[in-house]
């Protein structure tokens, strides 16, 4: 069996979650070495492509656990879940960045033989390990297994993400309780497939990110950058700042939406016999699926450390309207129908309320959320 010790001091410490990173087999090598990962996306900068990007880069929290799914080859670890890796924290915040010149770290992905057939990977964090070697999970059929019991829920196994209608997501988020199924896996089935000599990332990359000059084609992922473009009107921009709240729960801004949608869920969750908002949002999932057997998408969901209950997020960017609240019912209902042990609520947050004649349901919340003079958002009860 695998020794994964401090992993688990690290986890079991801080109860943190971990977020899978599909990355292409011929850039693994060096992601590994360096402990630096990218990804691309559709469109440019400012594009709802773009904010998705940035979105899954807001999701990770600064003590989350980071895997890499490398993708096909002949080499070891291939078509397997590696890892265990860590987020790396640098002046006091989790490395994000974006980095779209990529004269001095260039990532992408080769499609053909000109420079023309690349796919860059501009949407970037550094990562650091936590153990000197890394495995993978050898036994495909043992990961399979945990989805099919619903240990491990609301992505698809990465081996079928590219597989018809599918949509291929570059990095999918696990809850605690899930990252602990996971290192499980890693004891029970792991290969080593690598040591690690020194601490990554090394001081090169660090200096790349610390010297990353502020701009509209490099920037840091942070708070900062957040506001600066809290005039977009893109809805996975409010993805963004969902969730970069519920994931750093220090700041000011933070704060104030934490303290909101305390006010505006704890009466609901009171209701039904269910934890405080604060407890109720200790894990964050980006785009998660209530079944494979389905295409759609739960924009966010938020769960509690057990996963004893899910709460989704409906955001859209203009109106609530009555097509909105009826397919949040059906959602609800196929959620109770898939996770029949957990309870489920919902959160519909728009620009306003188009139905005259709503009437509250006991287990969803209608927020309207609006602009504010100081440059964030406020939530509002409906």
């Amino acid at each position: 069996m695998i020794d994964l010790h401090m992993t688990y001091e690290h986890i079991q410490a801080t109860k943190a979650q971990v977020h899978m990173c599909i990355c292409n087999t011929n850039l693994f090598p060096d992601s590994v070495s360096k402990g630096v990962y990218g990804f691309p996306h559709a469109g440019s900068v400012g594009t709802k492509s773009f904010w998705r990007s940035m979105a899954s880069l807001y999701n990770i929290g600064r003590n989350d656990l980071i895997f890499l799914y490398r993708t096909n080859g002949i080499d070891p670890g291939c078509k397997e879940i590696n890892g265990p890796f860590k987020i790396h924290n640098q002046n006091g915040i989790p490395a994000l960045f974006y980095d779209e010149l990529r004269g001095r770290e260039p990532i992408y992905i080769q499609t053909g033989r000109t420079e023309r057939d690349r796919t860059y990977c501009n949407s970037r964090f550094l990562f650091t390990n936590t153990e000197n070697k890394y495995y993978s999970i050898a036994d495909n059929y043992e990961v399979v297994k945990k989805y099919e019991s619903k240990e491990i829920w609301g992505y698809r196994h990465p081996a079928v993400m590219n597989i018809g209608s599918a949509r291929k997501k570059s990095i999918t988020s696990f809850t605690y309780k899930q990252a602990m199924t996971m290192l499980r896996l890693f004891e029970d089935f792991g290969v080593e497939r690598g040591a690690i000599n020194d601490q990554i990332p090394n001081q090169s990359i660090r200096d790349y990110y610390d010297e990353l000059i502020q701009s509209d084609t490099g920037f840091h992922v942070n708070e900062e950058y957040l506001l600066g473009n809290v005039n977009s009107n893109d809805e996975a921009y409010l993805y963004c700042y969902l969730i970069h709240c519920l994931k750093n729960r220090e700041s000011e801004i933070s704060r104030s939406m934490l303290n909101r949608f305390s006010e505006i869920n704890n009466p609901m969750y009171e209701e039904h016999g269910y934890v405080c908002f604060e407890e109720a949002s200790h894990n964050v999932l980006l785009e998660a699926i209530i079944s494979p057997h389905l295409q759609d998408e739960l924009d966010i969901v938020i769960t509690d450390e057990n996963d004893g209950g899910l709460t989704y997020f409906e955001i859209k960017a203009g109106l609530i309207d009555e097509l909105a609240i009826q397919q949040t019912i059906r959602y609800l209902t196929l959620l109770s129908a898939v996770f029949s042990g957990k309870k489920v609520f919902a959160n519909i947050i728009g620009n306003g309320l188009s139905v005259s004649d709503y009437r509250p349901i006991s287990n969803i919340r209608c927020i309207v959320y609006s602009k504010t003079a100081d440059g964030t958002i406020a939530f509002t009860e409906q």
